[in-house]
């Protein structure tokens, strides 16, 4: 039905052009600027939960980030979808195919939105060894991290914050001072009492949330805050003056962690910046590329802090 719709729509559109490629063209536009094209709509049933089709659909994409297969549509038409066991055993299903990692890298890349690291750059002059190559490395890292731990080895999700255990590269050995035999990726695990431990030291991440030149703890907590807790931080204002954060070259406020403290003498700035900047100035041990480092202009770095009403060291 749907497919006679658009041909009579794409005949009459050529019949009133008067040339049946302008009317092809019309009805090719019609489809591809559909919302139906352009969205996935999931149309509740008559008691209003989800039908089989959009069940099928929702963890296909999911899954697999690609549209349902044969058997997940037929499962879908037989009403299996509309069982926990049913669904559960689609869901097994799914899972135990090779394209579960097309999802499962889908799905990170999104949530930790590694896209961006496509066009990252950094300062050459202060950061000579990252380019665009190793920016990319970098969100393989990192995708291939999760997946040892997710797919390959069927972890738990939370490992991933502690993990010492990471995807390494000979291109990406310099970042993270570890010597590389071989082109190729392999798995490298940091010893107990190295500062790189899971997700948030990775150096694709850290590089990400900083400015091309510097660090920014700022930009860091707010990645923590909003992607993996869910808090919502508020834009600054569009009057604030980042003038005494940006003074690199200060005398007196030499690290990142005083400029950021004067900063906040400002009451206006200082209410988003007590959300972010305490979990941001704790990975200042990592510079702007996610380097490790444990001066900043001849001063140590002060990695402490408090969140939730605990206090750390680093």
């Amino acid at each position: 039905a749907e497919i006679a719709r658009f041909t009579a729509a794409t005949l009459e559109a050529g019949r009133t052009l008067g040339n049946f490629h302008a009317g092809l063209a019309a009805g090719l536009t019609a489809m591809l600027s559909s919302p139906e094209f352009l969205f996935r709509f999931e149309r509740p049933a008559a008691n209003g939960k989800l039908d089989g089709y959009a069940r099928a659909s929702r963890i296909s994409f999911l899954l697999w980030n690609a549209p349902p297969d044969a058997a997940l549509m037929q499962a879908a038409a037989a009403g299996r979808l509309d069982t926990p066991e049913g669904l559960a055993a689609q869901v097994a299903r799914l899972m135990a195919s090779p394209r579960f990692e097309d999802g499962v890298r889908a799905f990170f890349t999104d949530f930790l939105l590694l896209d961006d690291l496509d066009s990252l750059s950094k300062d050459s002059v202060l950061f000579p060894q990252f380019n665009a190559n190793v920016a990319g490395l970098l969100k393989e890292q990192t995708l291939r991290t999760v997946v040892d731990l997710l797919v390959t080895n069927r972890g738990d999700y939370r490992d991933l914050f502690t993990t010492r255990r990471i995807a390494m590269h000979r291109a990406l050995g310099p970042i993270y001072t570890v010597p590389v035999a071989g082109r190729g990726w392999t798995m490298h695990e940091f010893p107990a009492g190295d500062p790189r431990t899971g997700l948030l030291t990775h150096a694709g991440l850290l590089a990400l949330h900083s400015h091309p030149g510097r660090t920014s703890p700022t930009l860091r907590g707010k990645a923590i805050q909003e992607a993996l807790l869910c808090r919502k931080v508020p834009a600054p204002p569009a009057n604030v003056s980042f003038a005494v954060v940006q003074d690199v070259n200060n005398a007196t406020l030499k690290t990142t962690r005083a400029r950021l403290k004067a900063h906040l003498d400002d009451e206006e700035c200082a209410t988003c910046h007590r959300v972010t900047d305490p979990v941001g100035l704790a990975l200042e041990q990592f510079d702007g590329v996610g380097q490790h480092r444990v001066t900043e202009r001849g001063e140590p770095i002060d990695a402490s802090g408090e969140f939730g009403g605990k206090a750390f060291t680093d």
